[in-house]
């Protein structure tokens, strides 16, 4: 298998591997809407956790973390790119907004945790599809960047994996739009430093004890 296309399907792996965790208010993991999301119905999901979320304000934080999982499931599985990059700005916007509640730390840290790692998946997603991706992967690169300190080792790792890997992405697509013209001295630098940031998630990677050896592997063969 070529290494470009070995790079690729690491990354879909990582992907589908964010933790969703199995906790739940008492009345959400109860309602229409989380029946749904449990379905993949993410459309009908969306539909019924907005109309069931003025009814149960106290819980609205779960609620929130729940209506961004389902829009960022149906980016991923819709075929129409303007609805994809369109559901993934909803996802981005609604994890930001559990995470902006303190209740969903305090009550539920893996969810604030993920949205916190989602979020910047959602900007990769949307790099994938071709919106601006320099841009877009720079924007993936700083919300990863953004995840706690004191979140679990799991999701720290690959945060800092995925920060990294933005990067470089970032890094190549630069590289080949700026030679594809005679480059400036500041664009070379620029490329250049990209890199660098790269190279210096990689090591951070590397130099973690707790990183996974298939990890190690992917950024060392």
């Amino acid at each position: 298998m070529p290494k470009l296309a070995i790079k690729t399907f690491f990354i879909l792996i990582l992907s589908s591997l964010i933790f969703i965790p199995c906790v739940f208010s008492q009345e959400f993991s109860k309602s229409r809407g989380m029946t749904l999301f449990n379905r993949a119905a993410y459309d009908s999901a969306v539909t019924e956790i907005k109309t069931w979320i003025p009814q149960h304000q106290e819980e609205e934080d779960i609620a929130s973390y729940y209506l961004a999982e389902s829009y960022y499931n149906m980016g991923m599985s819709e075929s129409q790119v303007g609805k994809s990059r369109e559901h993934f700005r909803n996802a981005y916007n609604y994890f930001q907004t559990a995470i902006n509640y303190p209740t969903l730390k305090n009550k539920f840290p893996k969810l604030f945790y993920s949205s916190q790692l989602k979020k910047g998946w959602c900007y990769f997603r949307r790099a994938e599809t071709g919106e601006q991706p320099d841009v877009e992967l720079g924007n993936a690169y700083l919300n990863f960047l953004k995840v706690d300190a004191d979140a679990p080792d799991s999701i720290l790792t690959h945060s800092v994996l995925m920060a990294g890997e933005a990067k470089y992405r970032e890094g190549i697509i630069r590289r080949f739009n700026a030679f594809a013209v005679s480059p400036s001295l500041l664009e070379v630098n620029t490329i250049m430093s990209v890199f660098r940031d790269a190279l210096i998630q990689f090591g951070n990677i590397i130099k973690n004890p707790n990183t996974p050896r298939p990890w190690i592997n992917y950024l060392t063969n």
